[in-house]
């Protein structure tokens, strides 16, 4: 990893600190690795999980960012079967700091990089358009509207009086 720090977060639910090192860019492989782990997390053949989409993004800047451990979301129950990753991975992100951190100091334009990556991505795998033609539409009736309501019609009409004369 290139453009290392380090950095100190807090775990909220023991007020226990804990030292890491992030990075602050991330080369073209390694933003090609995080686009394809948050996308291939959210989009499967027969479901997009869009309500977790921000959720795992955020995970995802810890897991390929930081040089902490996250092997802690692949826990089991007592029958040897995996539990959902999700439950630990929105615990971990609501009891620290991790992202918070991260997310300051990476070089100027990467998040938003990312996010539009991600999110071309999904569309592409899953032809849902971010920007529906419903959006354009509804944008387009209130542009018109406010036009409309901006329009003065006695002036109109004395001009056209005038015209008319």
């Amino acid at each position: 990893m290139k453009n290392i720090k380090t950095g100190t977060y807090i775990n909220y639910t023991n007020d226990e600190t804990y030292n890491f090192n992030f990075a602050t860019n991330l080369s073209a492989y390694r933003k090609m690795m995080f686009i394809n782990y948050v996308v291939n997390s959210l989009v499967e053949e027969d479901r997009y999980d869009s309500i977790v989409r921000d959720l795992i993004f955020d995970f995802g800047l810890v897991s390929m960012l930081t040089d902490i451990n996250t092997s802690f979301i692949n826990q089991k129950d007592d029958e040897g079967n995996a539990i959902n990753p999700i439950i630990f991975i929105e615990q971990f992100l609501e009891e620290t700091n991790v992202v918070d951190i991260v997310k300051v100091n990476m070089v100027d334009g990467l998040l938003e990089e990312l996010n539009k990556a991600v999110d071309k991505s999904i569309e592409y795998r899953t032809g849902i358009h971010p920007s529906p033609l419903n959006d354009a539409l509804v944008s387009l009736v209130n542009t018109l509207e406010k036009k409309v309501n901006e329009f003065d019609m006695g002036s109109m009409m004395k001009m056209a009086q005038k015209f008319a004369g």
